[in-house]
């Protein structure tokens, strides 16, 4: 039980790091600019997270299928990217989180 609530805390410091680092807040400021309708009143920490997954659905699944997974998971208040948004949101997430993949 006690390593599950250390790695729960560890998770949330790494979650809080990210998104402090440098590219978490440019990811941020970037998704922010360029799609409020996706970001206002949205906390920085959901913004990260869903940017940083990329990497993960890449590593877990392949690039394709972690581009099918981004416009339902970056939807937000009824507005969902189409198809060149979510191409452009998956760009810069890499750019930013997992460059080189």
């Amino acid at each position: 039980m006690a390593a599950t609530q250390a790695g729960g805390q560890t998770g949330a410091a790494d979650e809080a790091a990210l998104i402090a680092s440098p590219q978490g807040q440019a990811f941020v400021t970037a998704f922010r600019a360029a799609y409020p309708q996706l970001s206002t009143n949205r906390l920085d920490k959901h913004i990260v997270r869903n940017g940083s997954r990329v990497c993960s659905d890449i590593t877990e699944a392949g690039r394709e299928v972690a581009l099918r997974r981004l416009p339902l998971r970056v939807a937000y208040n009824g507005v969902t990217p189409d198809a060149t948004q979510s191409q452009a949101i998956f760009d810069l997430a890499v750019a930013h989180f997992c460059p080189g993949r």
